[in-house]
């Protein structure tokens, strides 16, 4: 199998779950974690060394497990590519590891692992990223088209995928070209948070992700403890009055935030622009997954006008 029939199986599949699950693909981001509790499974973040996530069977009862110290975007990469071996009809497996795409090129480990993981990767991508989806991010990002690495990595952030996988999908969906994509994917996304950083020295890009939110739109933000949001003038004296957020540096007009706490939904409103964004803080999951819990963080929400 290539990655062309992979893609096409994928794709299919894809849509029939969305419409089996009740995913809205108008909207972003897919809410992985509720799917998987649709299609009857049960889903657990543990801490896994060594594994991105597993699809098994116990006690037949199937279910998910996804590696607790991975990512915000690896896991939920990881979360849709299980639900995948799922919908694909694959065999509950522990012995099959999850390989997902780890930076090493088109195929990281995938290829080796043969046909059955080449498509639920290829589901993962398309069931996160489906074309509605990315179009609808876009329109609030006020873009038609990313033109540059720094758009493309805002909107994997609002996708919650992967960036090298969002660079990808963007050809995939017919939004940019091949050679635009290759060239944003060769630019490491440490890079890219530094420059989306606006000045404020990071101790360390791991697992945190910076949030340029400098002239856009209205977008619906779903940040993680440790994130850092960069917000103009306007929107940082309406965020100064958020729980759940505190202001560490101001830099040539740009504020930075540091998301300390789970919080949210909070709404910050401009009337000048007319536009509102959607900012949501998320614990990184751990345990048992509860619908309406972790991937709502249910706490008080909050609007504020400027």
């Amino acid at each position: 199998m290539n990655w062309l029939t992979a893609n096409r199986l994928a794709n299919l599949a894809a849509v029939k779950a969305h419409n089996k699950l009740g995913i809205d693909t108008a909207s972003y981001p897919v809410d992985v974690d509720a799917a998987i509790d649709a299609a009857g499974l049960s889903l657990m973040y543990r801490p896994m060394p060594g594994l991105f996530g597993i699809y098994m069977e116990a006690n037949h009862q199937r279910g998910i497990l996804v590696n607790a110290g991975l990512t915000a975007a690896n896991r939920r990469h990881t979360a849709a590519h299980e639900l995948g071996h799922h919908e694909l009809r694959h065999r509950p497996d522990p012995g099959r590891e999850c390989a997902i795409d780890a930076g090493t090129g088109r195929t990281g480990n995938v290829r080796g692992q043969g046909e059955l993981e080449m498509t639920a990767e290829a589901f993962a991508t398309w069931f996160l990223m489906p074309r509605k989806s990315i179009l609808a991010a876009l329109t609030d990002m006020g873009i038609a088209r990313p033109t540059s690495a720094a758009e493309v990595y805002l909107l994997s952030l609002l996708l919650g995928a992967t960036y090298r996988a969002t660079c990808r999908q963007l050809v995939n969906v017919r939004i940019v070209n091949r050679a635009e994509a290759d060239a944003w994917a060769r630019i490491q996304p440490a890079r890219l948070k530094r420059d989306a950083a606006t000045g404020h020295a990071l101790n360390s890009t791991f697992d945190m992700d910076v949030w340029s939110l400098l002239g856009t739109g209205a977008l619906n933000v779903r940040a993680t403890v440790d994130d850092l949001l960069i917000l103009g003038e306007a929107d940082a004296t309406l965020a100064a009055e958020l729980p759940g957020l505190s202001r560490v540096a101001t830099h040539a007009g740009a504020t930075v935030f540091r998301c300390e706490s789970a919080a949210g939904p909070h709404v910050l409103v401009d009337a000048t622009a007319g536009r509102a964004t959607r900012i949501t803080v998320l614990d990184r999951p751990l345990g048992i997954y509860v619908p309406g819990g972790q991937s709502i963080n249910a706490s008080t929400s909050t609007e504020l006008v400027q």
